[in-house]
């Protein structure tokens, strides 16, 4: 099945639940295209691009309403985002696809000030997922 192929540049959104935490990006993250091919000037995504993605939040969960910081990164691709039958310099091009799977680090936890002592958030990592959001739409592969 055909899809859009991804270009260095592109952005990278992460689904705000991430288990029982809402997360919250601090920033647009982007991915780094190192691909040889271009289109309209800028380098295509292939495997191996996804790892370096790495985002900050913020993040709430459940009584932990004092929020606290996170990384978001990218765990893994999806059979639909790679093209292993198309290749640019020997690897399998990134396309949209659906979802990928996404992981939150807790850096600073997130506290829940009830009580006589805040209590921090004892999660030091959730599973999540996440999509890319293609600024081409023309190129496809598959």
């Amino acid at each position: 099945m055909k899809d859009i192929i991804l270009c260095n540049g592109d952005t990278v959104m992460f689904d705000p639940a991430f288990g029982p935490a809402i997360v919250t990006m601090t920033g647009p993250v982007k991915i780094t295209g190192s691909g040889l091919a271009t289109i309209g000037g800028k380098n295509i995504c292939v495997m191996g691009d996804h790892l370096t993605v790495s985002g900050d939040c913020t993040y709430i969960n459940g009584a932990f309403t004092t929020p606290g910081t996170g990384k978001l990164t990218i765990v893994s691709l999806l059979p639909p985002q790679m093209l292993p039958t198309i290749s640019a310099g020997n690897k399998p091009m990134m396309v949209k696809g659906q979802k990928f799977i996404a992981l939150f680090t807790r850096l600073s936890p997130a506290i829940n000030p009830a009580g006589p002592s805040p209590v921090p958030d004892p999660t030091p990592m959730l599973p999540g997922n996440g999509m890319f959001m293609p600024s081409q739409f023309q190129v496809m592969g598959g």
